[in-house]
Parts: C-alpha cells; structure tokens; sequence
C-alpha cells in the first residue's frame, strides 16, 4: 500500500479532519501557494489512517505563537506525541504521558518548517525518528508502547491555551511496497481547478444550461448548493482543462496526480461517480466511488505515473490535463 493518507488542504475545506474548536482553511500565510489548516488557542484536528504500528509521518508547521503539538493515536488514547516548546522553540518528545528525550534544534517562529518522523510501535524495539528541514534532531529507541495497544490509527495536531500554528501538506507512508515506503519529502499540494469546458455529455448546471459548466464546480471552498453541475442518466459525464501549474521550486518535480471532487446524489437509489484523467487524448476512468445523500469529497487513485505513458509526469503533461466526473 505505501502512501496510505495525504491531505494539502486544497479544496479549501478539512474534509479529512475531525476538528475541535476554530479549526479554519486558508489562504493567509500558506505554505508556497494555496491553502493550509490554521489552528488556533484551544484547537485540534484528527486525521485518522487505517491502523498501523510503523509508519512515517511528514508534515509542514509554521509556529505563531505557544506550543505546538502532534500525537499518534488509537482512537482517544495517545501512544505518544512531540511537543515544541514555547520557551525553548526545541522539540520534546513524550512516550504515554512521559517525556523520554528533548531535541538540540531551536525551530523559528512564523516560518514554515517540515517535519518528517518515523515511529514504531513496540516495547523494547520501538522507535521514534524526527528530522527539521531534513536534519536530524531526535532518535529514540526503547518502549514507545506505554499500555497494550500496538496499532495506532491517527495523527492529532493540538494548539493548547495561548497557542496557535499552521499545517500544510501532511503525508503518511507505511513500510509496505517498492515505493513511498519511507519518509515523505517535503512535497506540496498544488490544487488545480477547472477553467474550461473540454468535452460534455449530458451534464448541465444548476440553471439547465450546457455550456461552461466549469465556471459551477471551480469554487474553493465547495459552496453546497450555490451552483453546481448535475446529471440523471448513467453514462453522462464531463471532461474539464484546468489552470497550470505555477512555477516549481528549483529542482522540483511532479511526483503524483489524483483527482478530487464534491458531489452526492438526490434521492434514495444506487449511484457511483467515477474520477478521470485526461491527457494527449487517452482518458483513463478511476474505479466507481459510491455516493450518498449528502455532499461529500471524493477523490481518484492516485496516479504515480502518466496513465498514458506509464512514465514520470512532465510539468508539461500535467499542464495538458482535463479532470473528469461520470455518472453511472
């Protein structure tokens, strides 16, 4: 399975998240380009994965004020957890509710940083790994299993009393497969929505109309019922052209692609939605995705490779891409 969670934020919204106090998505002070999770005094945010007990974690964190926090979990038990000072701006990191070892590295304020971690559950041979900006700063080896639980099954990012950061673009790899079987990079999340109408069949807007659709499914946030694309017959379907990609960083690279959407259906039958991709002329549909009755994020595979060329991505590729929704 390798990649089993990833989240960049980029419909605007913290579908993902099971979230306490003023959890909010925004534009201001993301990482790069786009979106990001903002977490205020008293706040939390829960993304859970399927259950795991050695897995790597990356996430990008800007401090802004208080202490910072991230717990792995098994439902509402936390199995251990990092912790960034407010005073000394190192890490700490606690097995149980024990504080087992304190990291060298001073982390900056109101600057976006990543953290990549390797954790395993286990008594004696368990292992927590932390690296800032791709230097190590905590390798602890001993009991990370503070009770009898050996699976955890969530990531919590806590913003206590006085407290407040930022997180952006969270990956989580476990240690299976050939590949995404160890740290995640520092990668981004670029969310590009549609611009044009590529090719339609049977859809139409909210009005009845059945040209440029796309101007009713390009909101960040999804805006529920303001406007929206629907159809009734199975088959129908609609292929989109988005926006470029903005400029890369130097040395960056497209390591993946997946498509994303909003949608649910309106009465009490049956109905899927499938995701595709269309590039140089091939269209490749994703696997059904049942919908129900209210609106919720769906997403595609995720597309390691061109379906087309079953090479790499190129910037350019990417930039010739349509995104797809069908009916049956």
């Amino acid at each position: 399975m390798a990649r089993i969670f990833s989240e960049g934020f980029e419909t605007g919204s913290h579908w993902a998240a099971s979230t306490g106090g003023s959890v909010s998505v925004t534009t201001t002070n993301a990482r790069i380009s786009g979106w990001c999770l903002y977490l205020p005094a008293n706040s939390s945010a829960t993304f859970v994965f399927p259950q795991r007990s050695e897995f790597y974690l990356t996430a990008a964190i800007r401090r802004e004020s208080g202490t910072t926090r991230i717990g792995w979990r098994a439902g509402a038990s936390e199995l251990g957890r990092i912790e960034v000072s407010d005073t000394t701006s190192r890490i700490t990191l606690y097995i149980g509710a024990s504080a087992v070892t304190t990291g060298n590295l001073v982390l900056p304020w109101n600057a976006w940083i990543v953290l990549q971690m390797y954790i395993k559950i286990a008594d004696s041979g368990g292992r927590v790994v932390v690296y800032v900006d791709g230097v190590k700063d905590i390798d602890y080896t001993g009991d990370t299993k503070p009770g009898t639980i050996t699976t955890v099954d969530s990531v919590r990012f806590d913003s206590p009393l006085l407290s407040s950061f930022r997180v952006d673009d969270i990956f989580i790899n476990d240690t299976s497969g050939s590949t995404d079987n160890t740290y995640p990079d520092g990668n981004h999340i670029y969310g590009l929505v549609p611009t044009s109408d590529t090719e339609v069949s049977g859809l139409k807007d909210k009005q009845g109309g059945t040209s440029d659709l796309y101007g009713s499914i390009d909101e960040q946030p999804h805006n529920s019922d303001a406007d929206y694309i629907w159809g009734d017959t199975s088959g129908q379907y609609g292929l989109f052209g988005c926006a470029d990609l903005p400029s890369l960083p130097a040395g960056a690279s497209v390591v993946s692609v997946w498509v994303e959407a909003v949608a649910m259906k309106t009465d009490a039958g049956g109905a899927n939605a499938y995701l595709g991709i269309s590039e140089g002329g091939t269209t490749t549909w994703g696997d059904p995705i049942p919908l129900s009755t209210s609106y919720n994020r769906i997403r595609s595979a995720r597309y390691t490779t061109n379906p087309r060329t079953g090479s790499p991505w190129s910037v350019a590729q990417v930039g010739d891409i349509s995104i797809g929704f069908r009916l049956e």
